[in-house]
């Protein structure tokens, strides 16, 4: 039995698979399986995998089309390895990932390691100012304990998820996917997968260990579902619904026929709840609404016509007291003055502008890199120069 498992759902994107399974190929960790997961996918998925010629790779294939938790699903039954991450197709695993998780694991004896990300922008991204760009925020460099139930309120609280284990930024025990298996049925829950992990995982143990610095590059493409779910709601996203059979998988427990991020994460959170009744978070009713207001403004400002969405929630909060209208007035101004204010991006010093929100920029045209796979070799090295001018 190998010592990890490397997952890999994939789906119709060869061009951007073979970047991601040379970097788990990559790995300075050895005894590793990688699974790459077929979703029914055309001749070519199989032609990248076979042109690698290892056998540390496993091809398996669906015998139908399968929704995104279903071919998660899939995909995760058939790792055989002590341990499990995931790695989709549209990312880039860095190559001492599964080296310093292992370590931390074994050092900690927690069997759950997560880790910072960075986030690569394609060349044909929809935004024309960040194409071909890394974005690596500040960190500590530094690892230490995160307590479950922190993370789990900040989840609820729809907060940000850097923190998250959300299985494509994290290592974790077969054992713990076990024991959320038998508790929900499955592992891998609708709408969204990664946040249903993460409330599985986090219900499953106290605490585990958070490594602060980027060992993972998130890929920002046009094809990418989550990226195009938070800019525009584009062919992406839309097939991402329409493979959901009954509507209520998406709006049903929210009761928000509106498929933009915030409302498929709330709806997949308090689906969760439904098999953890000593959890005793719930969605932030004032995040909520501020999340689909901004979502909203951002679609409509990129082309999407959101007219049937704005008209669904203003029913919506007619129902709701007051204050929570008012909320959803201001934060309507707010989000679009945040607009206006992001076009700055777009005259030479906005990347000056990016660094006062901690966040380096490094253009691609610049520092010679072209794609994700020469990204992320100028990644690597660029954390680790980062890591060693860090103060200690």
């Amino acid at each position: 039995m190998p010592k990890v498992s490397i997952v890999m759902p994939t789906r119709e994107r060869p061009h951007l698979l073979r970047f991601a399974l040379a970097s788990a190929l990559d790995q300075t960790f050895e005894d590793v399986e990688i699974v790459v997961s077929d979703n029914y996918s055309g001749f070519q998925t199989r032609e990248v995998v076979d042109s690698f010629q290892t056998t540390k790779i496993r091809y398996v294939r669906t015998d139908r089309p399968l929704s995104m938790p279903d071919s998660w699903e899939f995909a995760l039954h058939n790792a055989s390895g002590d341990f499990i991450t995931f790695l989709t197709d549209d990312s880039y695993l860095l190559p001492d990932a599964i080296y310093s998780a292992v370590a931390k694991s074994e050092d900690s004896g927690k069997k759950m390691v997560a880790w910072g990300l960075c986030t690569y922008f394609a060349w044909d991204w929809l935004e024309p100012e960040r194409r071909n760009c890394l974005y690596i925020s500040n960190s500590s460099y530094e690892s230490y304990l995160v307590r479950s139930s922190d993370s789990l309120r900040t989840l609820f609280d729809l907060g940000p998820a850097n923190r998250i284990p959300r299985m494509l930024n994290c290592m974790i025990h077969r054992v713990l996917v076990e024991k959320a298996t038998q508790v929900q049925g499955r592992f891998f829950l609708p709408p969204a997968p990664d946040y249903a992990g993460a409330i599985g995982l986090l219900q499953q143990t106290e605490d585990y260990v958070f490594m602060d610095w980027p060992l993972y590059i998130n890929g920002v493409f046009p094809q990418s579902i989550g990226a195009s779910q938070r800019f525009s709601g584009g062919k992406a996203s839309q097939d991402f619904i329409a493979e959901f059979r009954e509507r209520s998988d998406v709006t049903g427990v929210i009761g928000l026929d509106i498929h933009v991020p915030a409302v498929i994460i709330a709806q997949t959170l308090e689906t969760m709840r439904g098999f953890y009744p000593t959890l005793l978070f719930s969605v932030n009713q004032r995040n909520l609404i501020c999340d689909i207001v901004n979502d909203l403004v951002v679609h409509e400002s990129n082309g999407a016509d959101v007219s049937q969405d704005w008209r669904t929630l203003e029913v919506y909060l007619s129902g709701q007291p007051s204050w929570l209208q008012d909320v959803a007035q201001r934060q309507k101004i707010r989000s679009k003055l945040m607009l206006v204010l992001k076009r700055v991006r777009r005259v030479p010093f906005w990347e000056y502008l990016e660094r006062l929100r901690g966040i380096h920029v490094f253009s691609g045209d610049q520092w010679g890199f072209s794609n994700i796979g020469e990204c992320g070799k100028f990644a690597a090295e660029t954390i680790e120069k980062m890591a060693q001018a860090h103060p200690s």
